[in-house]
């Protein structure tokens, strides 16, 4: 299922501020992490800017990228900090000839990768642009297949959009693909206006497990130094709601 970031860009950071407050509070991690680990510092899928613009307003220096075009775009219109760049870039071919020192992969982004084909291509290509013994974070959501089936579209809200003048209503449907541990949505808007304007946006996440990224950092290179339960860097066990991991590369994988 193609994610058609494109049609979702006008009201990703409404719909962010509207629903995921708790996930607000990965910035402080961020940074945090950013200051032990930079002082350079790339963000793979930085969206419109939410953590990279206040990441930079705090003084370090980073490169945001992302592969949805008008995200990238958007980002720029907002973006008045000198040290911070802005490219399109896909996380599989990442074309930087730069060096990061640390690079990190916020809100599930690497479980956007649906094949360990494709995890593997991910953090080849993270390698090639970290320099010797850089570090790479990772927040993951462990529990993408425990949702129940939703096979209808149900009612998930209906808000008043400021910038569109109009009410929104969004409405949701779920498979969970279990045997392939994949969870995708079926997202539709409404948009209570003159021309009632409808957008859909479709997004599949795959589960991974603690195993799982440990055997793909054996794979390409990397060792893990950190696993942590949530923003505030406490202990992760079964019932976490977050996964943050970090990986360091290890030296001669500049090869790989």
């Amino acid at each position: 299922m193609t994610t058609n970031w494109d049609n979702f860009v006008e009201i990703y950071d409404w719909e962010f501020d509207l629903l995921n407050e708790s996930q607000k509070r990965d910035v402080a991690m961020w940074e945090s992490l950013c200051r032990e680990y930079g002082p350079k510092v790339l963000e793979i899928g930085a969206g419109t800017g939410r953590i990279s613009l206040q990441l930079a307003k705090s003084g370090i220096t980073l490169t945001a990228i992302d592969n949805a075009p008008s995200f990238i775009s958007k980002l720029k219109q907002r973006n008045i900090y000198p040290n911070l760049s802005v490219l399109v870039d896909d996380m599989l071919t990442l074309k930087s000839t730069q060096k990061f020192d640390f690079c990190f992969l916020s809100y599930s982004t690497f479980q956007y990768l649906l094949t360990r084909e494709e995890q593997v291509k991910c953090l080849t290509s993270i390698s090639k642009i970290l320099v010797r013994n850089g570090r790479v974070g990772f927040d993951l959501d462990p529990h993408i297949c425990d949702l129940p089936e939703l096979n209808h579209k149900v009612l998930l809200y209906k808000e008043y959009n400021t910038e569109k003048k109009c009410f929104v209503s969004m409405f949701t449907k779920h498979k969970v693909d279990k045997v392939n541990g994949i969870t995708s949505w079926n997202d539709e808007y409404f948009f209570h206006n003159s021309k009632n304007d409808v957008c859909t946006h479709n997004l599949s996440l795959k589960e991974i497990s603690l195993g799982d990224m440990k055997s793909l950092f054996s794979e390409t290179g990397f060792c893990m130094e950190a696993v942590y339960g949530g923003f505030e860097f406490e202990p992760y066990n079964d019932e976490s709601e977050r996964m943050i991991i970090i990986a360091k590369k290890n030296k001669g994988s500049e090869e790989l």
